[in-house]
């Protein structure tokens, strides 16, 4: 049972560096892309609470840790149990994924905050189609916030896009919003940091993003926005170093997320226009469906890992202290 869902996992893991997702349905993208982002985390995560709870009751560790040391120490003696040097040992990777989790979610919270904050200072007032605008001379747009998101727009922008681009670039923003890409890029940051000691996370986050920002295009693009009207005004805000600077904070979905060239080009040649209409192929759509299930399911069973990983170890300290 083990062996075969280690293999489901190492499939959803590497499926979506297989397949060609560029010019996919975003939703269906995002999906596998998401999913394998928080899958690498979760195989972390199980890998050393695997390592903690199992590791000590084997044979070959029982052998290896079979030693105790008196080291002199002035008149008395340092006595070091293999024993218990071992359980340090394995136990050290669970207790570093720990602190990883929560520094990320640190992390997260605190650019949310500094996000809101920066925004309070630099707001000039209410800008179109209920956005807010900022101070600024660069071309800015994005959707700004995570508990309280709000579409902000530089005077910068205000300046550069004619009418049709201010439009597009706005939808384009609460698209994001109503997408709820945020708590998404949140929580996929959040597992990025647990899962980077695995090859090719980092590129699964980038994918991740890239697709997000498709998603958002569509969006602007199905309700009545011109694509080359977008696809100029991501061109604009590429220009600024102020919102490629900004793209990569989860609480912040700028224009130039990510993608450029690749978005820009599905805008002017009608791809995003076609996908914003199509429900994606079936297979890939069970493919999704089947990875969205395995990691909510695998995500279900963390908690109740880590109670069944705490009372091992407490009982294996029991055993220790008696003997």
């Amino acid at each position: 049972m083990i062996a075969a869902l280690t293999v489901l996992v190492a499939c959803a893991v590497a499926l979506p560096h297989v397949l060609t997702l560029d010019r996919a349905v975003p939703a269906l993208a995002i999906a596998l892309w998401g999913s394998a982002v928080v899958l690498r985390a979760l195989a972390v995560a199980f890998l050393t609470m695997w390592l903690a709870l199992y590791v000590p009751h084997t044979a070959g560790f029982d052998i290896l840790t079979r030693w105790d040391v008196v080291i002199p120490l002035s008149a008395t003696g340092l006595d070091v149990d293999g024993h218990r040097i071992g359980d340090m040992t394995t136990s050290l990777p669970t207790f570093l994924v720990g602190i990883t989790a929560v520094l990320m979610v640190g992390n997260v919270v605190r650019a949310a905050g500094g996000v809101q904050r920066e925004l309070d200072r630099e707001m000039l007032g209410s800008g179109p189609h209920g956005s807010v605008v900022i101070r600024g001379c660069d071309v800015l747009v994005a959707a700004a916030g995570l508990t309280r998101p709000r579409v902000v727009v530089s005077a910068g922008a205000l300046a550069a896009l004619d009418d049709e681009e201010l439009a597009a670039s706005l939808a384009h923003e609460r698209g994001h919003i109503v997408r709820r890409h945020r708590f998404l890029l949140a929580v996929c940051e959040v597992a990025r940091g647990i899962g980077r000691p695995l090859p090719g996370t980092r590129r699964a986050a980038a994918e991740l993003r890239f697709h997000v920002e498709r998603d958002a295009d569509q969006w602007a693009v199905g309700h009545g926005h011109d694509a080359c009207a977008l696809a100029s005004a991501i061109c604009k805000a590429a220009m600024s170093r102020l919102g490629a600077g900004r793209a990569d904070v989860a609480p912040l979905a700028a224009l130039t997320g990510g993608g450029i060239s690749e978005r820009v080009g599905q805008l002017l040649d009608g791809t995003a226009a076609a996908s914003s209409s199509r429900p994606g192929s079936r297979p890939l759509r069970a493919t999704a469906a089947v990875a969205i299930t395995l990691t909510l399911c695998l995500t279900a069973l963390v908690p109740a890992a880590a109670v069944t990983g705490a009372q091992r170890l407490d009982a294996a300290a029991a055993v220790h202290h008696r003997d």
